[in-house]
């Protein structure tokens, strides 16, 4: 399983270098930056990347440290030093979206100093009560946000009311709801257009190796790699430039690269093999008008 895993990542990285040429971006990507204790995070996290169209960090698997504050405190200055236009939480904020677990998300929240943008997961959706606390806290499912000179659009990809709230359908994602296909089919090719969802709906690969396979969700991940095929590919070519997602348990991106869109995973390490200090990592992106996307991998380290 592990082998297996590190050859899809040498693949992945091979194929942005070899798609350099096609999608006409350079992707720098710093893997795993250790923040030692008391550094001036400035100097680690790029505050000399200037004249950018927007520059925004992106979180999954939220609820793997929000037991954790002085993780969090550690996040929400990493994330403050950096002054990000925007940071996006990408799915699974809570265990199961409960109102004593959004308290304690919305304490950590309100002391963001950028703009938050959410995208649901599993996790946020599993049931009516969970899917109407989220409505309340958040406010929608989809959503399209201009920011600077970005288009953010935020998909749900658990979808569960249309899959009834169950749990071998939205564990690997049930597709885009109503809203978001909505969103989709009337993206502006003229923008900057950065896509946001939960799920790696786009390759079931991803799921094969992120999971203990075989198991019973593997079906549905096929199923909706091939209904993203079909139906979403041909509403984002040519028009969407990244699309991130957040349900990934690994220190080390995954990066794909298809039909000229790049693919983007991340979220929480699998805690059985790392510390408690580093369960969490996530992605920095700068946007520049050449055309030109720095990627940074960065790790939460608890200071004493």
């Amino acid at each position: 399983m592990f082998n297996y895993q590190k050859l899809l990542i040498i693949l992945t990285v091979i194929s942005v270098i070899l798609s350099i040429g096609a999608i006409k971006y350079f992707f720098s990507i710093n893997s795993l930056i250790a923040v030692k204790k008391n550094t001036d995070l400035s100097s680690i996290i790029g505050h000399d990347i200037k004249d950018t169209q927007c520059k925004f960090a992106t979180i999954g698997h939220l609820y793997s440290i929000t037991q954790e504050p002085k993780i969090l405190n550690q996040l929400v200055m990493q994330l403050n030093a950096k002054n990000f236009d925007a940071v996006i939480f990408a799915g699974d904020l809570t265990v199961d979206g409960t109102e004593k677990q959004w308290e304690v998300v919305n304490k950590f929240l309100s002391k963001i100093n950028s703009k938050v943008l959410f995208v649901p997961g599993n996790h946020d959706l599993i049931n009516k009560k969970s899917r109407d606390n989220w409505l309340k806290y958040v406010g929608y499912l989809s959503q399209e946000m201009l920011i600077n000179e970005c288009n953010f659009i935020l998909l749900n990809s658990t979808n569960s009311m249309v899959a009834d709230f169950k749990w071998d359908k939205i564990v690997s994602g049930n597709g885009i709801d109503d809203t978001g296909i909505e969103i989709l089919k009337h993206i502006d090719a003229n923008r900057t257009n950065l896509v946001f969802m939960h799920h790696t709906l786009y390759s079931s690969d991803l799921w094969l190796v992120d999971h203990e396979s075989p198991n019973e969700h593997d079906q549905n991940a096929v199923l909706q790699e091939k209904k993203w095929n079909k139906y979403i590919v041909p509403l984002l070519r040519k028009k969407v430039k990244l699309v991130y997602t957040g349900d990934w348990h690994s220190r080390i991106v995954s990066i794909t690269v298809r039909d000229g869109i790049v693919y983007i995973a991340n979220g929480l390490a699998k805690v059985s093999k790392f510390s408690k200090d580093n369960k969490l990592t996530y992605t920095s992106t700068y946007v520049k008008d050449n055309g030109i996307i720095i990627n940074r991998i960065i790790p939460i380290t608890l200071s004493k």
